[in-house]
Order: structure tokens, then C-alpha cells, then sequence
């Protein structure tokens, strides 16, 4: 093989995607701070000792040293750098971590090198977040981080005017928002809406938003990753959250992922059969809202405190 073949690059990347090839072959997706998502070629690496095999697992810091062989990056060493533990001890906080994973793969397929560090820099935050933080607070940490995947993706969300007309709404008031047109409504345009879909027969695919709401999407979209998983939400709050941020990815993305149905699965089977109280009694709180005429979005407005200013 000749010199130019074997012309080697060091390269520390997150390991965002791994396809078997073979009986020992892997191709990966990492994720490189300066040069964005590489494919790699990984020959014979699952038959390699323990520590090697380790450096190429899902969602894992690695050093790897690569070599361009006819224009495709070939691993020649990987070694791990830190294996994030925590996430490989839960399978829902392993499993969370991928649905950011193939996320990311989707979105950033074709990015600049630009995007990569505020890419990498995000990710680290919240696969630590993910793998440290408390269990009540994992969905909030993963809806958290898909909201600003999806702004740092090409998908960035204006929360203070009307995606149609672009008049502003009312300091400090709530708003509707319409997932078809992918933004909020002003009141003229949420009465049309309206009134077309009932013509149609169909129902609205929008969902009304709080002030309080409204404040947090703004924080979640501009906030320093540092920053972003440190907030708190009581568990109605949450609930709105994350039913906005669900119906916003199957809107946006054309295929969530394998990850993200798995993800809904196992937190269903962890309620019915390992949390069944502490399921039972958040979902009587809410019902009992419910049935007294409160909407969900009535719910967060009482709890400002909850969000950050």
C-alpha cells in the first residue's frame, strides 16, 4: 500500500451510529468537533479485544486514528476516551441517548463544518445529563435537547409573532400554534384556521400555548448549553412540554427514528410495571383537572415558577 494510502489523521469524535457489515466489520458515524460527521470503516473490529470493541459502542467518546484509503476513512486504532457509564447501566437513558443520536444523524447529514461545534457541544451536555440526572427528570433533559436539535438543525421556532402575517403577539400573552404552518397564530389567522378545518370536517393540528410556555421555548431555543439542563417543571408542566415537542418532531421530521418509538415503549412498560404508583397518582392529578373544564395549557399558566425568566 503506498505512503499516500496510509496517510494518517487522530480524530476524537461521539460515536452517534454504528451498521454492522460482515462477521466483524462496522461502519460508523461520528461526530468530530471541527470536521462535523464522518463516516467511518471499521474492519474486523468486533472481533477485537475488549477495549477496542468498547471505543465503537453507541453514544461514546472516542480517539480514533484513521487512514484515507481511495477516498473513504479507514479505523485503524480506537480507543475510548469516556464510555458515559451511567447511560449503559439504564436502558432507557442508553436508549434516550440515541433517539439524540439518530436525531442528529438526520439533521446534520449535510451540514457545514460550522454547525459541528455548537453540535458537539450540545450533545456532550446532554448525554451527561442524561446519564447523571435524577429518573423523574430524563424526559424533560431529552425534549429539552431535541428542541435545540431541532434549531440547530434548520428548524429554529419564532415565539413572538405570527408565522403567516408576521404580526406580533401581545407581550406576555399565550398564543396558538399551529403545527401545519409551523408556528404560532395571531387571532385573525387562528379564526380562519379554524374555521376552514371545521368546514373540512378535520381536526386542528394546533395546540394553545401559555405565557409561561412561550417563556421556556424561548429559553430552551437561546439558553447555554451549560444552562439548559439545570430547570425544573412540575409534572403538568412537563406533560404540555412534551406533548408539544412530540407532535413538533412528527411535523418536522420525516422519520423520527427507531430510537424514538423504542424510547415510548420502554417508558410505557416502566409505568405499568415499575412505577405503578407514582404513575397513579400524577395521572389523577391531572385527570382531576380535567374533568373540572382546565386545559393543560391552564395548568402551566398557574405555575410560572417552574420556567425560567
Amino acid at each position: 500500500m503506498s505512503a499516500y494510502a496510509r496517510e494518517r489523521l487522530d480524530l476524537r469524535g461521539l460515536v452517534l451510529a454504528r451498521r454492522p457489515y460482515g462477521e466483524a466489520d462496522l461502519f460508523l458515524t461520528i461526530l468530530n468537533p471541527e470536521r462535523g460527521l464522518l463516516e467511518l470503516g471499521a474492519r474486523g473490529i468486533r472481533r477485537q479485544r475488549q477495549g477496542q470493541a468498547a471505543a465503537v459502542e453507541l453514544a461514546v467518546l472516542s480517539r480514533f486514528q484513521v487512514f484515507d484509503y481511495r477516498g473513504r476513512l479507514r479505523v485503524d486504532q480506537a480507543e475510548l476516551e469516556y464510555g458515559f457509564p451511567g447511560l449503559r447501566q439504564d436502558i432507557v437513558r442508553l436508549t434516550a441517548a440515541g433517539v439524540l443520536a439518530e436525531l442528529s444523524c438526520d439533521l446534520f447529514a449535510d451540514a457545514s463544518v460550522e454547525q459541528a461545534a455548537p453540535l458537539w457541544e450540545l450533545l456532550l451536555h446532554a448525554f451527561h445529563a442524561l446519564e447523571e440526572g435524577p429518573e423523574e427528570r430524563l424526559r424533560l433533559t431529552l425534549d429539552v435537547a431535541v428542541l435545540r436539535l431541532l434549531a440547530l438543525g434548520g428548524f429554529p421556532q419564532r415565539y413572538d409573532a405570527c408565522v403567516l402575517c408576521g404580526r406580533l403577539l401581545p407581550e406576555g400573552a399565550g398564543g396558538v400554534w399551529s403545527f401545519a404552518d409551523h408556528g404560532l397564530l395571531c387571532r385573525v389567522h387562528e379564526k380562519a384556521e379554524m374555521g376552514r378545518l371545521e368546514t373540512e370536517h378535520r381536526a386542528p393540528p394546533v395546540m394553545a400555548l401559555s405565557p409561561a410556555l412561550l417563556r421556556a421555548l424561548v429559553w430552551y431555543q437561546e439558553a447555554p448549553p451549560s444552562r439548559l439542563f439545570q430547570t425544573q417543571m412540575s409534572p403538568g408542566a412537563k406533560a404540555v412540554f412534551h406533548a408539544f415537542v412530540r407532535e413538533l418532531v412528527g411535523w418536522t421530521v420525516e422519520r423520527p427514528g427507531r430510537s424514538w418509538q423504542l424510547l415510548g415503549d420502554l417508558i410505557q412498560f416502566q409505568r405499568e410495571a415499575v412505577w405503578p404508583r407514582r404513575e397513579v397518582r400524577e395521572d389523577e392529578g391531572e385527570n382531576r383537572g380535567e374533568s373540572e373544564g382546565e386545559t393543560p395549557g391552564q395548568r402551566l399558566k398557574e405555575t410560572p415558577g417552574d420556567i425560567p425568566n
